[in-house]
């Protein structure tokens, strides 16, 4: 047997090319059932290592070093190879399942993307690998991705920014004062021209100043005399005081008998002429809508009740006062209820009436709590359907004629049934159809 291995021929075919005394061969580097399956055009990690392990069987049973010639290069290549340790440095690295380095086997690099999401759950979507960084545009934040996966959003890591606050001025940090800031900047007044002049002026003068609150005068200080019988808040100096006492006239000594200070009574006035007036007392009294009153020695109340919209339709309240808020309360339409036989139909509830029809041969009963003179109207409005008729009226009803009014079938018509209580056993109604 030749000590030279051959290595022609196709590595992607079914087959190599045969070889005296050898006869066909099995493939090599198709093996379309194998883990990755494999088109032939690479070998996956089992068959790989078959090959392998049949080339190194063959180069040591043969005892190959080396040979002239492609093969005998190739051969020495695939003995290194496989001579070569795994998993150690200058050696072979292994493959995981899927044919590639292992993480853990790949050295440190600095490529880095950038990508850019609008929530958390964009983010956590993003095909990024440790080391990424995503600009939230939502935060106006970034972050770096820390571990995989991408899915997990506490891999997510934010980027530490320094804030826009003024850290430090001229060395200082934290509250800054006028007097820490013109020392750190070594600022004096002789830096600023002619203001030691102005200053030393200032203060001159605001030592002859009075504060304006509570000011304490020393030694004589003067104020204007104001004219004669000015009563305000000026100050009195005391050539206005004595001009105001000299003004006064000899004055009252005495007054009915008392002497001195007197603070003047109607009873004194009145005593003093000997006159004694008669005492009567006052008082005030309501009646009708108004309630309340009393003695005027004290303040007393005069109540005028208002009517409520439930008063004015109720019809015997004679106690409290009609307002127009009342009034146009009470002009609100009240809904009757549909059915068979029409419902609601209450004059004490009501004045104006709507009734929405949805079925036909309906029933329009009395009306109940009738009150002579009250009148209104009901507004009654077809369905989308229309056809829908009242074929029986209450006893109470009287008619033009005495013939019944029949409503309009349109769809949506709107009639107006108006009604007129003379008593509570004749109710006069007309009907007006067709109102658009």
């Amino acid at each position: 047997m030749s000590d030279v291995l051959d290595f022609s021929g196709d590595y992607g075919s079914d087959t190599r090319p045969a070889r005296a005394g050898v006869g066909s061969r099995k493939p090599w580097a198709k093996d379309p059932s194998g883990p990755n399956g494999s088109d032939g055009t690479r070998l996956d990690a089992t068959f790989a290592n078959d090959v392998v392990a049949l080339i190194r069987a063959t180069l040591v049973a043969f005892g190959i070093t080396s040979n002239a010639g492609d093969d005998a290069a190739l051969a020495d290549a695939i003995r290194a190879a496989v001579s070569a340790p795994v998993g150690e440095a200058g050696g072979i690295a292994p493959l995981d399942g899927d044919g590639l380095v292992p993480v853990e086997r790949l050295p440190a690099v600095a490529i880095t993307d950038t990508f850019s999401a609008s929530s958390d759950a964009a983010m956590i979507l993003l095909d990024a690998q440790k080391g990424d960084v995503c600009i939230r545009d939502d935060l106006n934040r970034s972050y770096i991705l820390a571990a995989a996966p991408a899915s997990t959003l506490a891999n997510w890591k934010l980027l530490k920014s320094p804030t826009d606050a003024v850290l430090s001025v001229a060395g200082l940090v934290g509250a800054i004062t006028a007097t820490a800031l013109k020392a750190a900047l070594g600022i004096t007044e002789s830096d600023v021209s002619g203001l030691s002049a102005d200053l030393a002026a200032i203060n001159s003068a605001l030592g002859g100043k009075a504060p304006l609150a509570s000011p304490s005068f020393s030694g004589n200080p003067t104020a204007p005399t104001q004219t004669g019988g000015d009563n305000s808040t000026k100050l009195a100096n005391t050539a206005f005081v004595a001009a105001a006492i000299a003004a006064i006239s000899s004055g009252v000594a005495s007054f009915n008998t008392r002497t001195g200070a007197v603070s003047l009574t109607s009873s004194d006035v009145l005593s003093a002429l000997g006159y004694t007036p008669a005492t009567t007392s006052r008082s005030i009294s309501t009646s009708g809508l108004a309630t309340g009153g009393g003695t005027l020695g004290a303040d007393q109340t005069i109540t005028v009740t208002a009517a409520l919209k439930a008063d004015y339709l109720g019809k015997t309240n004679t106690s409290k006062a009609l307002t127009a808020g009342s009034v146009w309360g009470a002009m609100t339409e009240v809904a009757l209820t549909d059915g068979a036989s029409i419902s609601g139909f209450d004059l004490s509830t009501g004045v104006d009436f709507t009734l929405a029809i949805a079925g036909a041969a309906r029933t329009f009963p009395n009306p109940t709590n009738i009150v002579p003179g009250q009148k209104g109207r009901v507004r009654i409005q077809q369905d989308s359907t229309g056809g829908r008729t009242i074929t029986a009226w209450g006893s109470v009803y009287k008619w033009v004629g005495g013939n019944a009014g029949v409503l309009s079938t349109a769809a949506n018509a709107v009639d107006y049934l108006d009604y007129d209580a003379r008593s509570s056993s004749e109710v006069r109604l007309s009907l007006s159809k067709g109102w658009a």
